[in-house]
């Protein structure tokens, strides 16, 4: 069964060996189907490039108020150091997080102002195109790997053309759907040749089905093309929220955790049934207020940072962990 733990990955060395990981195992995975395979996964991918404009769409709760701000945020009006330092979570590059083996990819992209940018409330300092182009030569670089990646505005797959991408015409998405296309031709999985629970991994790498994408607003965006799947009709997300704050944090974390995942073998047995990806995203919960006026205190305050950085770091509630 597909299973993605969304990771926030921030600066480790790269082990070769997790380079080609699923190559390495190949006699394990010859065999196998996608749906039997464990991706490990990252959350909002491109945010270790965000830049300090607001994009279009950042904000879901309001396009008019997003455009404001992004064009607000052009002149300098908005905090938006503040903002992009709440947005990122990622410390990586997409070919550093590839190489330390992850196999999915959250690629969150809007159209914003002339061109397609990835975002997390802010845009990415370079365009979406440069970042598929290094995932791409990746794939070139190494064979035997297969990865799956899920494009959306911010999440929310089953969410109306007008919602996912507000503001974007079906001609300009259908344009960008193409230009990914030409990005990954000869390597996208095709779904009317190969299947999750049927194909075997060593089929697909004979195939060179090696790029899987699950697009959201997939009608309008693809025009049905059967090179990708629709992200809302066949994926399956198990989420874990903790909402909530006190001294058994870490216990609560723990057993959530394990419950969750001991779910794991029913879920993927309904999912490789229907032929399905299913996805397990780990999401905890602090009180953002506290949180973030200790934060904003970090960034701004011209007094010494060392009783801010304790404060942080007791938010987490790490034994030992009193740096931030």
């Amino acid at each position: 069964m597909f299973w993605v733990l969304f990771l926030h990955v921030i600066g480790i060395e790269t082990d070769p060996f997790l380079s080609d990981w699923q190559g390495n195992f190949l006699p394990l995975l010859a065999n196998a189907t996608l749906s039997d395979l464990n991706f490990p996964g990252t959350h909002d991918t491109l945010t270790y490039d965000l830049s300090l404009t607001v994009s279009d769409g950042g904000w879901d709760g309001s396009p008019t108020i997003s455009k404001i701000l992004h064009y607000a945020s052009e002149i300098g009006v908005v905090p938006s150091r503040f903002i992009k330092y709440q947005a990122q979570t990622q410390g990586l590059t997409i070919t550093q997080q590839l190489e330390n083996g992850v196999r999915f990819i959250d690629f969150r992209m809007m159209f914003t102002s002339k061109d397609w940018y990835g975002l997390h409330f802010v845009q990415t300092n370079q365009k979406s195109l440069e970042y598929l182009k290094q995932i791409r030569s990746f794939m070139d670089k190494h064979p035997k790997e297969i990865i799956v990646m899920e494009l959306t505005r911010h999440g929310g797959i089953c969410s109306d053309s007008l919602t996912q991408y507000p503001g974007v015409s079906n001609e300009l998405k259908y344009k960008w759907w193409l230009q990914i296309k030409d990005v990954f031709q000869g390597i996208l999985f095709n779904r009317s040749e190969s299947s999750f629970n049927e194909t075997t991994y060593s089929q697909l790498l004979e195939r060179n089905h090696r790029v899987v994408l699950a697009v959201s607003d997939y009608q309008n965006m693809t025009k049905s093309d059967p090179a990708v799947f629709n992200a809302c009709s066949y994926r399956r997300a198990s989420y874990y929220h903790l909402n909530g704050y006190d001294e058994n944090y870490i216990q609560q974390n723990y057993e959530n955790h394990v419950n969750t995942l001991s779910q794991a073998k029913e879920n993927n047995r309904i999912a490789k049934e229907n032929n399905q990806l299913h996805a397990v995203n780990f999401d905890n919960g602090i009180p953002q207020n506290d949180y973030l006026w200790w934060d904003f205190l970090f960034l701004y305050s011209p007094v010494d940072k060392g009783e801010i950085v304790k404060k942080c770091a007791a938010f987490f509630q790490i034994p030992g962990i009193d740096t931030y």
